[in-house]
């Protein structure tokens, strides 16, 4: 099975009509890489060996040295993050997936590096339980070579808990043909499945729905694999985090007439 392109499907309905059946769609294409190329290069600041000696020194004062490109919640705390998370032609895609109102809930960097092992199998579980909606951004190519996002259609519309399936020893999450194989016996009326590679160069994105198993292949390649994950949700869901506790929102797009969640200011 490959990537089902945005090109290849008719109109805005057989985008959201693939994606609510399959749970994935892509691969988009930025028409401006300006937001895009601040967020590498800020991101290639925040390795420099002078960034790496700031974060020694915040660890031995016993401060938190992670850089906020880096942190869940970037969204509000690194206008880099916020500028490339609300591009406008991103949004108007969220937007045919979701809705005219949209926040951003989580938002962050991310930099496999040469060897990597990558991501277990796993589903996001506040995300399925909000419907929402998850977006990678290529900020270098992603391939099978690097470790890119993989995933199963259909499986988002399966309610079963991964980990417990690992623990009870159903599935190895670091297994791909093992994942399919418990698909198979869980959903034989959509055998076989298969896995698809999200590959997609510099500049593309492709979207994720809550729930939809997926994980991330090792780094075998000698160059950082970079990329922007972001998760965005309709106003009217109030989204908690594992410990019940509210998490910080940004109003992207469109009006929030409900008022649910902890709604913070784009960053400076």
């Amino acid at each position: 099975m490959t990537l089902v392109t945005a090109s290849s499907l008719a109109d805005k309905e057989a985008q959201r009509n693939f994606f609510s059946e399959n749970g994935y769609i892509g691969a988009f294409a930025l028409p401006n890489l300006t937001s895009l190329e601040a967020l590498v290069k800020g991101i290639e600041q925040s390795e420099s060996p002078r960034a790496h000696l700031v974060r020694g020194i915040k660890k031995r004062l016993g401060l938190n040295a992670k850089h906020p490109i880096f942190v869940r919640d970037a969204h509000i705390r690194s206008r880099l993050v916020y500028q490339l998370a609300s591009e406008p032609t991103i949004l108007e895609d969220v937007a045919n997936l979701l809705g005219p109102d949209i926040l951003l809930w989580i938002s962050e960097a991310i930099s496999r590096k040469p060897g990597s092992r990558g991501q277990s199998w796993h589903i996001d579980i506040i995300n399925a339980q909000i419907s929402g909606v998850h977006v990678s951004v290529a900020l270098t190519d992603m391939n099978r070579q690097n470790g890119c996002l993989q995933v199963i259609p259909k499986t988002h519309t399966y309610t079963i808990d991964l980990q417990e399936c690992a623990r009870q020893g159903a599935c190895n999450l670091y297994d791909p043909e093992s994942l399919l194989a418990l698909a198979d016996r869980l959903h034989p009326e959509n055998a076989p499945h298969q896995i698809v590679p999200l590959e997609m160069k510099k500049g593309e994105y492709s979207f994720t729905k809550g729930g939809l198993w997926h994980g991330v292949g090792n780094n075998s390649t000698q160059q950082n694999r970079l990329g922007l994950v972001a998760r965005y949700m309709q106003t009217d869901r109030k989204c908690l985090n594992l410990k019940e506790q509210p998490v910080p929102c940004l109003l992207v797009r469109g009006k929030d007439r409900y008022q649910l969640n902890d709604l913070h200011q784009p960053p400076n």
